[in-house]
């Protein structure tokens, strides 16, 4: 249980710090761990290394960017969540998308969906207010599927020291 908390502790300080460069020995110092046992660790509790859990965390959220942030060029949002250059971002996007940001982009500018709230609901909230004016709620009448294919998968028990 110990471990579990420790990896969920440096995941969380992965997913705050997505913009920033982060080395293993930054995010092993937040688990307390050396850098080599809690990569082995990271690895087996996640399922994935560490590079590539932040690196997938990083193309996620700039992916929801380049639909929410339709006014903000893509270089920004690549800029943004810690990539070097729109065209290590480009590349690193389309590896994992199957398509450019662009075309990505272009995708959700000519559905219709992205004029409701679905894809917006965080946009323009004012947070720490009580006040539901604030808020903007998805019409879940319109809602479509992920456009994504999502895989859940089956582990076996994980026995650790």
């Amino acid at each position: 249980m110990e471990y579990q908390r420790r990896i969920a502790r440096a995941m969380d300080y992965i997913n705050r710090n997505l913009g920033e460069s982060l080395s293993l020995e930054s995010v092993a110092r937040q688990a307390q761990f050396s850098k080599y046992h809690f990569h082995r660790l990271f690895r087996t509790f996640v399922g994935e290394t560490v590079s590539n859990f932040s690196l997938r965390l990083r193309l996620e959220k700039s992916a929801r960017g380049l639909i929410w942030d339709i006014n903000k060029n893509i270089t920004d949002i690549a800029l943004d969540n810690g990539f070097s250059s729109s065209q290590h971002f480009a590349t690193a996007f389309r590896s994992y998308f199957k398509v450019t940001p662009r075309s990505y982009r272009k995708k959700f500018l000519k559905s219709e969906y992205t004029t409701d709230n679905y894809y917006k609901t965080t946009m323009g909230n004012r947070l720490g207010t009580d006040d539901s004016t604030d808020f903007t709620w998805p019409d879940l009448s319109r809602k479509i599927p992920f456009p994504h294919r999502v895989e859940v998968k089956q582990m076996e028990t994980l026995h650790l020291a």
